[in-house]
């Protein structure tokens, strides 16, 4: 079977959520993206650069660009399964320096983790990613934010759990030699480095890469660093030099030559673009608040202990806050408060009173007068609608998410 690429070409903040039923073996591919998948229910072998996994209900897991894989069933076994696959401009979003991107690619080359998550979390994970669904068919929301939210708050779930993770080693093959172009493409690379590294010849390892991509080593380092390079452009204070020299070129002058052969248009023609669609740069500063405050919405909030916690001043708090998403830092946890608890309603069995708590909101009245607001409707009415609509598919719709 012949490996088959594709890419969905994400743009820096955008995220694609399906919902499968397996009932036979798939093809052998890898994505330009990165992907949470999420087992539901079933069971099957997820085959992954040589090696079979398998994977169950609960089973929770990340896969990178450089992961070849397809999943293998019997005729008597299915699988459901949530895809959740976003560009890497996301995932820079949770590694905001070299140093710690490079920690967290290494990580990944000494073992794949597979995290398991009990029945409450699954549940949780699947209402959120129907709920954003919901959310793009209604565009009533900001869906930059949802879509930070939802991979901050799986990516948080996720990490705190690789502790105590299933970790699987996976085997030395051809895949080996495109995952150590994703990994080390910030150094200065020669095949011949990356050959004894795995202790092949310079030959093979060509042969590798011309075989999973039709690309020469070189031609697939260019893309793999532009890839990156154009996800960088979302934090707007990173200079483009400084992007070009974090990617890994040497020079101003290459890092130019390779990103108009691969998008057509200069850097800064490419960053007009993303600053010409609302809501496409924010600062790292930005994204950390955004993290912090999904990370305790449901504790009592307050600026002083955000600010304290976060190890910044509460002025520049409100400062990032107004320029990053364009409200006051109450508004913001308002907001964001406000998402969630419409999640609950639509898609768990809570009362409406456990669902305020939840939330983050102390009393019943502030909680039902601040969602009437926001969303032209009462939560209770909102829970009963759903309640209605409840088992209808629209959670099986594969859509593309584009932040408005």
């Amino acid at each position: 079977m012949r490996t088959r690429y594709f890419s969905a070409g994400l743009a820096p903040l955008e995220l694609e959520i399906s919902y499968r039923t397996l009932f036979s073996t798939g093809m052998k591919h890898y994505t330009n993206e990165l992907a949470f998948l999420v087992v539901v229910q079933g069971k099957a072998s997820l085959n992954l650069n040589g090696s079979e996994l398998l994977l169950a209900a609960g089973d929770f897991c990340l896969l990178q660009p450089y992961h070849i894989r397809y999943f293998q069933l019997t005729s008597h076994q299915h699988l459901e399964l949530i895809e959740i696959r976003f560009s890497l401009g996301l995932a820079l979003l949770l590694s905001q320096n070299k140093q710690a991107y490079n920690s967290i690619m290494q990580k990944f080359q000494k073992f794949f983790p597979i995290v398991k998550v009990n029945d409450t979390d699954l549940q949780v994970i699947t209402n959120y990613c129907r709920w954003i669904v919901t959310e793009n068919q209604s565009t009533k929301s900001s869906l930059t934010q949802l879509n930070l939210s939802l991979i901050a708050f799986l990516s948080t779930i996720y990490t705190t759990a690789i502790p105590q993770a299933r970790k699987v080693q996976l085997k030395s093959n051809a895949g080996s030699s495109l995952q150590l172009l994703q990994i080390y493409h910030q150094e200065k690379l020669s095949i011949r480095k990356l050959a004894d590294k795995l202790q092949i010849s310079t030959a093979d390892f060509a042969q590798n890469i011309q075989q999973l991509t039709n690309q020469t080593p070189k031609q697939q380092l260019n893309q793999v660093r532009i890839r990156n390079a154009a996800a960088l452009m979302i934090f707007d204070d990173l200079s483009l030099n400084a992007i070009g020299r974090i990617c890994g070129f040497q020079s101003e002058a290459n890092f130019y030559k390779q990103f108009r052969l691969q998008y057509q248009q200069t850097p800064q023609s490419y960053r007009q673009y993303l600053i010409n669609l609302q809501n496409q740069l924010v600062s790292l500063d930005g994204v950390k608040i955004i993290g912090y405050l999904l990370e305790h919405y449901s504790e009592n909030l307050n600026l002083t202990q955000t600010a304290t916690d976060l190890k910044t001043a509460p002025t520049k708090i409100q400062q990032l806050v107004k320029k990053d998403f364009n409200c006051t830092f109450k508004s913001l946890i308002t907001d964001l408060s406000l998402n969630l608890a419409q999640n609950y309603l639509i898609n768990s069995d809570l009362t409406v009173n456990q669902i305020c708590l939840k939330s983050g909101f102390q009393d019943l009245n502030t909680f039902t007068r601040n969602y009437q607001k926001k969303f032209q409707c009462t939560p209770s009415l909102t829970q009963k609608k759903a309640i209605q609509k409840r088992g209808a598919s629209y959670a099986t719709a594969k859509l593309s998410i584009h932040p408005q």
